[in-house]
């Protein structure tokens, strides 16, 4: 380097006030003095970088927690529903004596209001307190040597506002239909319903008389969620919710987990990537193995890269080129970088949504996010424009057709033949060497011996990198933990409030089978197949839910720098099912202990009265 060869630009404060105009004017001026590209702060690569990142993780912070005090307005509207019905005769006497309607719906709103603000309070608490350790966790992973903490006001206020607004919406329905009660018809108590076998069970029975045939048993457990379809789609509800709530943290962990293997193991093949000096050697090799590519001859490369192709343990050694440009499409342009490789490179793969491709011999292959960022598709025509001057004519720009789009998750980049991207920026050389080991070989051994090899002033081991993209994914990986364990516990308690309601409401039907000789063991598993069938009725809508969940959660950190792509394994799904029926029967516990300390005589005389 014979000189600077960047000018930074600072603006004024009435400059940033109208930074657009003016980064088109600083832009156009410095390509009529030959700048082969302009980058403002937002685009500059570890500011975007940083900027995605704190982008996904903030929205993040917002779909968690809306998702949990959803999670947790369904269970206080299942509790203050039922108890409504229960109040339903209380509320008649009431309204009979003169109580208006606001006053009752003032009364059952306030419980949502007090719910909300009992958990806002200790909810601030425990945030302000993890504040920090959550803040620099982040920060010391990412390298930001000073963490400054901060807690605003307002981020204070928006979390109690949710709170109560969960508490409040979920009071309101049960509020309005406890206002609404007609006193004389609330005061005659629960009257049949008079369907009179015009049940979906009643007409089942006549269209299968086989079905006649099934005990009591099976009747009683079939008979309780159709007799009470509100109460079952209460129930589904909650194992909907408690299915979603683990699915999302459980699928991004998938998913990223998925992501690094995609980028690593499937397309990008190389064991090693060898960093060459400036000039290092000369000789040439074919453009690609079998003698074909973009045009004859050879691309000249550095000697080194037959002297690395000898080297033991070493399988293959190919060469690549990477060349910083602008592509403008448009009226629109993105920096990037084009790879060149060989033809028939064996050393990456190119992925697009229909499977894999060959890099084609004209034509660039694209990152797919530059289909939407410069609003392209496959066969138009781009500028490319080098941001580094090479050859005589440097910094010249060249109009080339895109070939196709690849589908990777890091970066976006620009790929193609050596003889293609010589072709963009004459005078560019292969600058690395990608490097495949023999099967068995020591890869400290080959470190040591290829890094000491004449010309190679830097070395990349491809698991030393994946290590450290997956050590840079450890905080989202324990951000996700946290969550699934917040999800269980919070999916635990939907459930365990539904069916400990559920069975709280049946408390007499359920004391009439004990007096009628039923046993507490049978009549425990009967009332666990029951649950068990309610929450198979909930399975399958909880994992599509889920799903399709995971792929709105995972939309918060979709970028051109990161694209995650929904992959959760089927063993996924088949342990979230088992979560949530382990934590079915787990729910019920309390209430089936309860209903086995059930006083009869008690319930006897409070039905009478």
């Amino acid at each position: 380097m014979q000189g600077p060869n960047q000018v930074v630009v600072h603006y004024t404060r009435d400059g940033r006030e109208d930074a657009a105009r003016l980064d088109a004017a600083l832009t156009a001026t410095a390509r009529r003095y030959g700048a082969p590209d302009a980058v403002t702060r937002a685009d500059q690569p570890s500011n975007a970088a940083l900027g995605e990142d704190i982008k996904g993780f903030s929205e993040l912070a917002y779909l968690f927690p809306a998702l949990f005090l959803m999670a947790a307005g369904v269970a206080i509207y299942v509790v203050l529903t039922r108890r409504v019905a229960r109040d339903r005769s209380l509320i008649g006497m009431l309204r009979a004596n003169g109580f208006p309607r606001r006053t009752v719906l003032a009364h059952y709103l306030a419980t949502g209001v007090v719910v909300g603000l009992a958990g806002a309070a200790p909810g601030v608490l425990l945030g302000l307190a993890l504040a920090g350790t959550v803040t620099r966790a982040y920060t010391g992973a990412i390298g930001i040597p000073d963490a400054q903490v901060s807690v605003r006001a307002g981020t204070v206020l928006t979390g109690v506002a949710f709170a109560l607004a969960a508490g409040v919406l979920a009071a309101l329905a049960p509020a309005v239909a406890a206002a609404r009660v007609p006193p004389a018809e609330a005061m005659r108590g629960a009257v049949p319903s008079g369907r009179g076998g015009r049940g979906v069970l009643a007409r089942v029975e006549r269209l299968l008389p086989v079905t006649r045939r099934l005990p009591a048993g099976a009747w009683l457990v079939l008979r309780g969620p159709a007799r009470q379809p509100r109460r079952t789609s209460y129930t589904a509800l909650g194992v909907v919710l408690a299915l979603v709530l683990i699915l999302v943290s459980w699928g991004m962990l998938d998913t990223s987990k998925a992501t690094v293997a995609r980028q690593f193991d499937r397309i990008q093949r190389q064991d090693a990537e060898l960093t060459l000096a400036p000039g290092t050697g000369s000789g040439s090799v074919p453009r690609s193995g079998s003698g074909s590519g973009s045009g004859s001859g050879s691309v000249p490369v550095p000697s080194v890269l037959a002297d690395l192709a000898r080297q033991p343990g070493v399988s293959a050694a190919e060469p690549s080129a990477n060349v910083p440009v602008s592509l403008e499409a448009g009226g629109r342009a993105y920096s990037t970088a084009l790879v060149g490789l060989r033809r028939d490179t064996s050393m990456h793969r190119f992925l697009t949504s229909a499977g894999a491709r060959p890099l084609p011999a004209r034509g660039l292959l694209l990152g797919s996010a530059m289909r939407d960022r410069l609003g392209l598709k496959a066969g138009d025509r781009l500028t490319v424009r080098p941001s580094t001057p090479a050859g005589p004519r440097g910094g010249a720009e060249a109009r080339v057709e895109v070939a196709g789009f690849v589908d990777e998750p890091l970066g976006a980049f620009a790929y193609a033949s050596l003889g293609q991207a010589e072709a963009i920026a004459p005078g560019v050389r292969p600058s690395t060497v990608l490097v495949r080991f023999a099967d068995g070989a020591d890869r400290n051994a080959m470190e040591r011996a290829l890094a000491a090899r004449p010309g190679v002033v830097a070395y990349t081991d491809a698991r030393a990198l994946k290590r450290a993209v997956n050590d840079y994914m450890n905080l989202f990986y324990a951000f996700i933990a946290v969550m699934l364990v917040f999800g269980a516990l919070l999916a635990f308690t939907v459930l365990f409030a539904t069916m400990s309601v559920n069975l709280a409401e049946r408390g007499t039907e359920l004391a009439t089978l004990r007096a009628s000789g039923v046993g507490r063991r049978r009549l425990a598993r009967l009332v666990t197949a029951e649950n068990l069938l309610v929450t198979g009725l909930g399975i399958v809508p909880g994992l599509v839910l889920g799903r399709i969940a995971i792929g709105a959660f995972l939309g918060a950190f979709d970028s051109d720098l990161l694209s995650l792509h929904t992959d959760v394994r089927p063993l996924t799904y088949v342990w979230a099912a088992v979560a949530v029926t382990a934590v079915t029967l787990l729910a019920q516990r309390p209430g089936l202990r309860a209903l086995a300390r059930l006083d009869l005589a008690a319930v006897v005389r409070e039905r009478a009265t």
